[in-house]
């Protein structure tokens, strides 16, 4: 029986790429094992589908993934929204017809469609995305793609582009779905409309049966906000989007100096 969860963003949160930081520090990895052996579940709550997540030298009790669409705790997954098939496959059909690199994120590996597949790895590169978590799309086996809870659009750096079919998705997906920029600049992912991480997060609560006051969360993005916003505690890191101003419980260090440990100290959790 857990005493409660602590939810922890990956990007910017555990790693942060501008102070070339690519893998959670030692003291985080040891705050993370004492959090564990004091009685709490440790998840990770990340943007990144389950099988973009490096490996690390620790196990966490629970994933929450794709930007809360895929909840799995120890190992099983517990809730999954994946989009409607129709939609994903006239996706395909609006990337054709624009001519956009993608990717679908499933529960277990990203399949890459055939519209200049090669865009993909400069942010593969950028973010020590494990290159082995994309495999190309099958075209005339899209069984594997049933489940897709998310999509990528990638772009070569071309802004204009990118704005220009937003614009155009959302006059043809708009009802349903939506478009929010995460680790690439020049990147899309497009989730089903109104989900969030905090989606995952009530996921994993109700599941588990926990008391909202003995959850935490800590995050830096824009797209942490919900997250932030519904858990009992909210830990908001040193460098973060303007939108989390005012939005955190308690606003903690830096990842460089080691902003997850210093906040479950403050909190007494470890």
């Amino acid at each position: 029986m857990y005493k409660g969860v602590v939810f922890f963003d990956y990007d910017g949160t555990m790693v942060d790429e501008s102070d070339k930081i690519s893998k959670p520090t030692q003291k985080t990895l040891e705050s993370f094992q004492k959090l564990k052996s004091n009685g709490y579940m440790v998840a990770i709550c990340s943007g990144r589908p389950f099988c973009q997540l490096p490996k690390i030298d620790f196990k966490f009790d629970c994933y929450i993934n794709s930007n809360g669409a895929c909840a799995r705790i120890n190992d099983k997954i517990v809730f999954n929204s994946p989009f409607d098939f129709e939609d994903t496959l006239k996706i395909f059909e609006f990337c054709k017809k624009h001519n956009i690199t993608y990717y679908c994120e499933t529960t277990n590996l990203c399949y890459v469609g055939d519209i200049h597949p090669e865009r993909i790895y400069e942010p593969i590169k950028l973010f020590n995305v494990p290159e082995e978590s994309f495999v190309s799309l099958d075209y005339n086996n899209l069984n594997e793609i049933k489940d897709t809870n998310k999509m990528v659009f990638i772009f070569e750096k071309d802004k204009e582009k990118m704005e220009e079919t937003t614009k155009l998705f959302y006059k043809e997906f708009g009802e349903k779905l939506t478009t929010f920029r995460q680790l690439h600049e020049y990147s899309l992912d497009i989730a089903k409309k109104h989900f969030s991480k905090a989606v995952g997060i009530k996921a994993v609560v109700e599941y588990c049966g926990f008391d909202i006051k003995d959850t935490y969360a800590f995050g830096d993005g824009a797209n942490d906000k919900e997250m932030i916003e519904c858990v009992g505690n909210g830990i908001v890191m040193g460098k973060y989007d303007h939108i989390l101003e005012g939005v955190g419980d308690y606003y903690t260090d830096t990842v460089k100096n080691e902003g997850i440990t210093k906040g479950l100290i403050h909190y007494n959790l470890i």
